[in-house]
């Protein structure tokens, strides 16, 4: 057995090394999109509202980005969830900046009690991977463009209910 595989592995070798365009792929220059870097975002690329959930899938966000580097964060658990009962959590951004990829934000409470949140991560023109954050807790979040959500959700729908109707 281990002759025929030493004899499988001499004969790839050489047809690999005789015929051409049999090479690795490392040898040939083949210009690969994903070697090229996307430009960083803009600020507009950045400003509006941008929904998502955390990566345990329990709570959504909403983060609404103004131009003048203000906003909102609002946050609600889950309808299926006992969590659900405590409401929408809603933060002011007093301030958010964008430098390269990384996003910063300065958080204060609306409600009276509330925990203030942290909040930082990255962007692109499309996603943006946050982490949010309070005492003893961290979670990421991802979050995507509103129109995003929104537009195929629309779409989607009305396409099911066409066929229905049909």
């Amino acid at each position: 057995m281990t002759h025929h595989r030493s004899l499988a592995a001499f004969v790839l070798l050489v047809l690999l090394s005789v015929l051409p365009g049999c090479h690795s792929p490392t040898s040939r220059t083949i210009p690969i999109a994903s070697q090229k870097k996307a430009n960083p975002p803009t600020v507009e690329d950045v400003v509006g509202v941008w929904l998502g959930y955390t990566e345990d899938e329990l709570q959504f966000y909403r983060l609404d980005l103004r131009p003048d580097f203000t906003g909102y964060c609002a946050s609600a658990y889950l309808p299926d969830t006992t969590l659900h009962d405590d409401g929408v959590r809603l933060s002011r951004i007093e301030r958010w900046e964008l430098k390269e990829r990384q996003l910063t934000f300065r958080l204060s409470t609306v409600d009276a009690g509330a925990e203030v949140i942290t909040l930082k991560g990255t962007a692109t023109g499309h996603l943006m991977n946050l982490e949010v954050g309070g005492v003893g807790w961290k979670r990421k979040l991802l979050l995507r463009p509103e129109s995003n959500v929104t537009t195929p959700y629309r779409e989607t729908k009305e396409r099911v209910e066409s066929a229905q109707s049909s």
